[in-house]
């Protein structure tokens, strides 16, 4: 983030990345779950998906707030997701907070 790439900078972060990945086997607070590698091939069509749909989310709102006269209706209401899993679970709920306007 700082532009900076000096060996030594380049070495600290390689440390402070293996100290923390070994205190986290430590205390056992990893994720157990994992990411299912057989999901791996779904996932480019999902991403594709998403940035299609966030586009699209980011053009409904620019065509709303330059034109008032288009309808702007909230609304709050609770949606069960059909995820089981954690990974799914999160990668759904940011799949929502990435969409403008569903905040």
């Amino acid at each position: 983030l700082s532009g900076y790439f000096t060996p030594l900078l380049l070495g600290f972060g390689v440390v402070s990345c293996a100290l923390v990945v070994a205190i986290a086997l430590r205390m056992d607070v990893l994720d157990h779950e994992g990411h299912p590698i057989h999901l791996s091939t779904r996932f480019v069509g999902y991403w594709v998906w998403l940035i299609v749909e966030i586009v699209k989310a980011n053009i409904d709102v620019a065509k709303r707030i330059w034109s008032p006269s288009l309808p702007i209706s909230p609304a709050m209401f609770l949606l069960n997701a059909g995820q089981t899993g954690e990974l799914g679970q999160v990668i759904y709920a940011n799949s929502i907070t990435l969409t403008p306007g569903t905040v």
